[in-house]
């Protein structure tokens, strides 16, 4: 239809070589059982063209957004397959627009992790360099089409699943026996960049590792290039040395709030996934 955007894009598919957690097989909506290890379907490529051999199936992912002005009712929208060797053949498919319109939503914000390390290594960026932020904005605008309006912001390279590259976007410099100098520009512009592609909240990066709450968080001299860290990683999350580095970057980071008003946009993490006694302990000292 006239104004509608359509989109099509082909699935891709990606090695998954086991399953992380348990799966109930015998649960009735569990998708793929007794295909991993194997290839799932997960990303979606901007191509309209394969190569597909008699006997076998592929799919597309169809993308439909009526116009702003267009009438509820009854619409068609035509697929053409075009054969290497053959004729064309169309196929129609139905459209029921409904005269409905979705309030925004309001006070349940919506999160999900946002891998940055994952986009330096797709694009072999150069860390925070020009081509990352080039690349950035497309992403979020990304997100928040399907529904989100929380970003996670990578302070410090997000304490999530091991050691990950380093994706520090706090300059951090050491100016003498624990003191630290703190140059904000990069969380600045990526927080400027996730507002002008409609995020409206932030979460801000755990404070100490994942799965216990033990260690201080691999914090990196500058933004981690050299991945010289400020302290060695065994580093007690409560200890003498992470504590006074807290000392000075928690009021330095309540400062970058209270200047950009983000003080009630904003959610903060202690550790991810704690569980059990040890845990809870570990949890409620570094708290």
């Amino acid at each position: 239809p006239t104004g509608w955007y359509i989109r099509l894009r082909r699935v891709g598919y990606v090695p998954v070589r086991h399953h992380n957690t348990p799966i109930e097989s015998d649960t009735a909506d569990v998708e793929g059982v007794g295909q991993i290890p194997g290839d799932v379907p997960d990303p979606l490529f901007d191509e309209n063209e394969i190569f597909l051999p008699e006997g076998e199936t592929h799919a597309f992912w169809i993308t439909v957004r009526p116009g702003a002005d267009a009438a509820p009712g009854l619409h068609t929208i035509t697929l053409s397959l075009r054969p290497e060797n053959g004729s064309t053949v169309d196929h129609t498919v139905d459209v029921i627009l409904h005269n409905v319109a979705l309030q925004p939503r309001e006070s349940f914000a919506i999160t999900h992790w946002f891998y940055n390390d994952a986009l330096m290594d797709y694009y072999r960026t150069d860390g925070f360099d020009a081509s990352f932020w080039r690349v950035l904005p497309a992403y979020i605008r990304n997100v928040v089409n399907h529904g989100q309006d929380t970003l996670y912001v990578p302070v410090f390279t997000p304490p999530l699943d091991g050691v990950k590259r380093p994706s520090q976007l706090l300059h951090v410099t050491r100016t003498g026996d624990q003191h630290y100098r703190f140059d904000w520009r990069d969380v600045e512009r990526y927080i400027r960049t996730a507002l002008e592609c409609g995020i409206r909240n932030f979460e801000w990066c755990h404070l100490f590792t994942q799965w216990g709450v033990r260690h201080a968080l691999r914090i990196y001299e500058g933004q981690g290039k050299d991945e010289a860290l400020l302290w060695d990683p065994d580093t007690g999350a409560t200890s003498d040395t992470y504590r006074t580095f807290l000392s000075q970057f928690l009021p330095e980071l309540q400062r970058f709030l209270s200047e950009h008003h983000l003080q009630n946009r904003s959610f903060f993490h202690v550790s991810d996934e704690p569980h059990g006694a040890e845990h809870l302990a570990n949890y409620r000292r570094a708290r």
